[in-house]
């Protein structure tokens, strides 16, 4: 069984489903992933970024409505 490095996983999950998400306004799942990273990894400030950026275009997509 392959040991991966928790930190190269999270970064291939945040630059690759997770931009994808995003990118297609796919917000809800985007985070769900986000979520899911820092629940292994509290402290990655790139998954907190993540965050913070669907957040805000939740956010603004909500106030166009």
């Amino acid at each position: 069984m392959e040991v991966v490095n928790p930190e190269i996983a999270a970064r291939q999950v945040l630059n690759g489903p997770v931009r994808t998400l995003w990118e297609s306004g796919r917000y809800a799942q985007a985070l769900a992933l986000v979520n899911q990273v820092l629940a292994k990894d509290p402290g990655n400030e790139e998954a907190r970024s993540w965050r913070k950026k669907i957040r805000e275009a939740q956010a603004t997509e909500a106030a166009l409505k």
